[in-house]
């Protein structure tokens, strides 16, 4: 899990918040990172504390995603009444008093930047880049679009070098 916030500190509402989730949703923390300062930066490792744990804040950051949609795309009230959907909504609501945020759980992230806030479910890609690329994580306004570039250059690059290996393994051509 890892937290951004725009702040010198988080607001003590959701490091409250987060810590409930943690408990709804079966997780524990293993390990707390270093915080870093100049806004507010912390990672902490976790793990499943009861079976399936992982499972659920998966399905729970779907249904999250979902009442995004719901209530911003469609303009439907989208009414949830399980404990890890108001859990995640609590994290949410802490933020009021933070310009910009990023809070990543699992494959779960939730950005807060310009005033809107986003809720969805990671890809196995863009997990993997951020695994490797952490700092993205203080960009909010930022993450999206740079991921997503960072995917088309990938995505290139592979094509790239799938073409160059086609022409390594076409037989030559001998005209007569």
């Amino acid at each position: 899990m890892s937290v951004y916030t725009s702040t010198d500190e988080p607001p003590t509402e959701l490091i409250s918040a987060l810590a409930h989730l943690l408990r709804t949703t079966g997780l524990s923390v293993s390990h707390e990172g270093e915080i870093e300062r100049g806004s507010w930066f912390r990672t902490w490792r976790v793990r499943e504390s009861r079976v399936g744990g992982l499972r659920r804040l998966g399905r729970l950051a779907a249904k999250a995603e979902r009442a995004g949609e719901l209530r911003y795309i469609y303009g439907a009230r989208a009414e949830s009444d399980e404990r890890e959907a108001n859990a995640v909504a609590t994290v949410i609501s802490t933020l009021d008093g933070v310009d910009s945020a990023v809070i990543q759980l699992s494959s779960m992230i939730i950005v807060k930047f310009d005033g809107r806030i986003i809720c969805r479910v990671l890809t196995e890609v863009e997990l993997r880049l951020l695994g490797e690329h952490p700092e993205l994580l203080k960009a909010p306004g930022d993450l999206f679009g740079t991921l997503s570039g960072m995917i088309d250059r990938s995505r290139h690059d592979e094509s790239r070098l799938d073409d160059r290996d086609d022409r390594k393994a076409a037989p030559p051509v001998i005209g007569l």
